[in-house]
Formats: C-alpha cells, structure tokens, sequence
C-alpha cells in the first residue's frame, strides 16, 4: 500500500518544458518539516528512556509525519 504525499507541495509550470519533474516537494514532506515539536513532558520522557541521540531523532521523525498524516486527513475532510 502506497502513502498519500498530497502531491506536490509547490508546484511549478515551466513553459516548453513538459513534464520534467519540477513539481516541488511532496505535501507530506512540507508538513512534516512544519510540524510542532513533540511535547516537553513527552520529549523528557522519552529521551530518559533512549539509548542514544539517534533513536530519539527517529522518534521525532516518526512523529512528525504521524502529524503530516494528520493534516492529509484533515484536508480530504
């Protein structure tokens, strides 16, 4: 099963030029990069349980596109 991306975040049109895969970003990915932080007492927790530096970035990203998701799903509302 693929994911919804939303399509293109910043789509542009270059005249003459066709379909040549400048259409931007994926939505997904623009939300992602523009979610809220994780919550302090959540973050604080978390990182009192993490074996190192990596894991609590993965964390982070895996939280950062369940938000994504999140305004996906609230768009096609």
């Amino acid at each position: 099963m693929s994911t919804n991306d939303g399509g293109p975040a910043f789509p542009v049109s270059l005249p003459g030029w066709g379909d040549n895969g400048a259409s931007g970003m994926a939505l997904r990915d623009y939300f992602a990069a523009k979610a809220p932080p994780p919550p302090a007492w959540w973050m604080d927790s978390y990182a009192k349980n993490a074996k190192d530096l990596d894991t609590v970035a993965d964390v982070i990203a895996q939280w950062n596109y369940v938000y994504a998701d999140a305004m996906l799903k609230a768009r096609r509302a």
